[in-house]
């Protein structure tokens, strides 16, 4: 009874590996034979047990023999399947592979044959039932089984080897706890259940199925301490719900048992009866939360004693990552951030700066080898614009087949994280295995991918940060020693001053005069002054009166933005009739209108008035508003330009059908160097400081902007000028 009990023990301990096994996210070819392989033993020790327990019928317990027959060389075949496909998939030829099911067909038709490895059943009251085994038959099964066996141990050997040459502590543990169970389990059972038998001796069959213990066993402790297959969290879940079954079947079934004991033996059912039950019952339905939510933290406890809080980790992060600014730091402190929660044997992180020069940094209690740091930069040199952004070496399918999953293996990598910022990649992560043995399971991948965007992000500030930083050292410099040329010679000073003064004035009036010039020779030109023009010669002239025109503006566009920063931007105020001035500034740009194929018409108010105002730069405005109209309209539009006195102050507006502005960049309009969008693409060459300065002058006479626009429709420019206003002193706009 006690064999039959531990046999059906170990079987119920095999399939519910298997169903943990099963539950992968990432289901593998490993993952199935190790659960076929699983099963297998489970219902090898079942029929080991039953075939015990049969008293009277020899077909039956023939039949049982076969099928564990059966079910053990199915063992055989599950264990170096899974030798074949974990850690990774060998390399095997398709005919070779074929040839491993023949051979397992052989063994199951030796087992099933009616003339096959099973001859004569005895039965001798239960446990002392035996088996006469045809010893041809018989032999050719030992034969497969011990060679199949023995190649899978082979290659789980080879396997095991591999990893400790490459150092991945991780993987050779879990080979080795495997290795460990499965020849122990192998090797007992093989005595028991293959060899004795094989001699005669078939009394001690029943020792073989408790050592099967020890396979699940050695597996269930790889998954729970050494991470394999990642199935810790289903492991640990599993755990959890069952335990709290178990503890609130156990101790409510002894309330119950207890309480019909106490008061309700021997008697019938009464309201008081059942009152007492419906109490048992609220009472189960609000304990049974609290119980589950013990379980959750002693398992997780158990299962995770290393383990870290996700969302205070990424926060220390994010902290690091905004606040610091200094890339060793930076960096140091987040790998540091990152080792505390991971454990990892090594993290290895290589940055490029803008000038192409490599930084590397390195945190955990290993650091790379030579021929670990020479793969790692052969990779970030080579491979990384064909690798995916993070990569699990583990993984087969996201790396490509061409070598190099296995160049990156040889560096005893298990991760690799790109540092990429808007598709430009900037470096790479290299992390070595956990130093637990763990692999990275699914929070690891999202604490790393996390981390990795943040802080390639971080790392590129980081080198901008640095060359602002050695550009502001450097100008530091230079500016003292300039300043220090410059008190040791104030002469020399005043010399500068001078010069600089007469190149101001030679860039507003020397330079200005020829521009001039060119722009009324071109004018007269086009207008035939001096003879026939044909369209090519008038196109040619229309460009070049056009860029001429531009000279001018930039020039005085710099000009007035250098005056205003240093204090000599003056305002003077003169009786002018705006009016004249508009006109006048209407009738220069109408050849530039006709260039561009638009009507510019001014309505005139019918009286005549004059304002104190600074005649030159008011100018400049509405020739800015004006010029701004023709160069963002559509061909063949027209442009209005108006002026009327309404109470006292004078309006003018500059209309036109173009661009428009859109409405999220209004506001920003105004501001200095600033520019719409659509105005960039329609007109690459604009200062942006047209406006910045039509909106300081309007203002210094106490008038305000008139602006109204809608994308695609067109825009209305202008301003208010206050009429009856006494002349303002001279003063510095600013």
């Amino acid at each position: 009874m006690l064999i039959s009990a531990i046999s059906f023990g170990v079987a119920i301990m095999n399939f519910s590996l298997a169903g943990i096994v099963l539950t992968a996210r990432k289901r593998r070819p490993a993952h199935v034979w190790a659960a076929i392989l699983a099963i297998s033993v489970g219902f090898w020790a079942i029929g080991i047990a039953l075939f015990l327990n049969v008293e009277n019928s020899e077909a039956l317990a023939a039949g049982i023999v076969r099928c564990y027959y059966v079910i053990a060389a199915t063992i055989a075949l599950a264990l170096i399947e899974l030798a074949l496909f974990f850690p990774r998939p060998q390399t095997i030829n398709k005919l070779t592979h074929t040839s491993l099911f023949i051979g397992y067909g052989v063994a199951v038709l030796a087992s099933l044959h009616p003339e096959g490895l099973v001859g004569a059943v005895h039965l001798q009251n239960g446990m002392g039932n035996t088996v006469e085994l045809q010893p041809y038959w018989y032999g050719i099964y030992v034969l497969y089984f011990l060679e199949y066996t023995l190649i899978a141990l082979g290659i789980f050997a080879t396997s095991y080897f591999e990893a400790r040459a490459r150092h991945q502590s991780q993987l050779h543990r879990q080979l080795r706890t495997m290795l460990i169970g499965i020849v122990l389990a192998l090797g007992f059972g093989s005595l028991f259940n293959l060899i004795l038998p094989f001699i005669g001796n078939y009394e001690l069959i029943w020792a073989g199925p408790p050592f099967a213990l020890l396979f699940v066993a050695a597996l269930f402790y790889a998954i729970i301490r050494q991470g394999l297959f990642d199935l810790r969290a289903t492991f640990a879940r599993s755990s959890a719900y069952g335990l709290t079954l178990l503890t609130v079947a156990l101790f409510y079934g002894t309330i119950i048992l207890g309480a019909t004991k106490l008061f309700f033996e021997g008697q019938t059912v009464t309201t008081l009866y059942a009152a007492v039950f419906v109490v048992i019952a609220l009472v189960l339905s609000l304990t049974y939360a609290p119980i589950k939510r013990f379980f959750d933290r002693l398992t997780h406890r158990m299962f995770y004693r290393d383990d870290y809080d996700l969302g205070d980790t990424l926060t220390r992060l994010s902290t690091i990552t905004s606040g610091e600014m200094e890339l060793r730091r930076l960096v140091g402190q987040s790998l540091a951030v990152l080792e505390q929660a991971l454990s990892s044997e090594y993290l290895t992180v290589y940055a490029t700066d803008n000038d192409g020069k490599l930084h590397q940094f390195n945190a955990g209690p290993k650091r790379p080898t030579p021929h670990q740091r020479k793969v790692q930069l052969d990779v970030v040199a080579n491979l990384l614009n064909r690798l995916p952004r993070v990569i699990d070496v583990r993984e087969m399918s996201e790396v490509n087949a061409d070598g190099t999953q296995q160049l990156i293996e040889t560096g005893h990598t298990s991760m690799v994280l790109q540092l990429v910022v808007q598709q430009e990649r900037i470096g790479a992560i290299f992390i070595g295995d956990k130093q637990s043995g763990r692999t990275y399971d699914d929070k690891d991948m999202q604490l790393l991918s996390t981390m990795a965007d943040e802080l390639a992000l971080a790392i590129q500030n980081s080198f901008r940060f640095s060359e602002i930083q050695h550009f502001n050292e450097t100008l530091k410099e230079r500016v003292n020693a300039a300043t220090l040329r410059l008190r040791k010679t104030n002469r020399e000073l005043q010399r500068l001053d001078e010069a600089k003064d007469q190149f101001v004035s030679i860039a507003s009036h020397q330079l200005r005069t020829p521009l001039t010039s060119i722009k009324g020779y071109v004018s007269m030109v086009l207008e035939g002054d001096a003879g026939k023009v044909t369209d090519t010669q008038r196109y040619l002239l229309g460009e070049a009166f056009e860029s001429s025109e531009r000279m001018v503006r930039l020039i005085a566009d710099f000009l007035s933005v250098s005056r205003l920063q240093t204090g000599k931007f003056i305002l003077d105020q003169q009786k002018t009739d705006l009016d004249e001035v508009i006109r006048h500034e209407v009738a220069s740009l109408q050849e530039m209108a006709k260039i561009h194929n638009l009507r510019l018409v001014y309505d005139a108010p019918k009286s005549h008035k004059k304002l104190f105002i600074d005649e030159a730069k008011v100018r400049q405005v509405i020739m800015n508003f004006i010029d701004n109209a023709i160069y963002y309209s559509r061909a063949g539009g027209r442009i209005d330009v108006s002026l009327a006195y309404e109470g006292d102050q004078a309006i003018l507006r500059v209309h036109d059908e173009g661009i428009g502005v859109p409405a999220a960049e209004q506001e920003k309009l105004f501001g200095k160097f600033y520019r719409a969008s659509n105005a960039r693409k329609q007109r690459p060459d604009g200062t942006g400081v047209g406006l910045f300065l039509a909106k300081k002058v309007i203002s210094s006479h106490d008038g305000a902007i008139i602006f109204e626009s809608k994308e695609g429709e067109g825009s209305t420019f202008g301003f208010t000028l206050p009429l009856h206003q006494a002349p303002i002193d001279k003063r510095t706009i600013s």
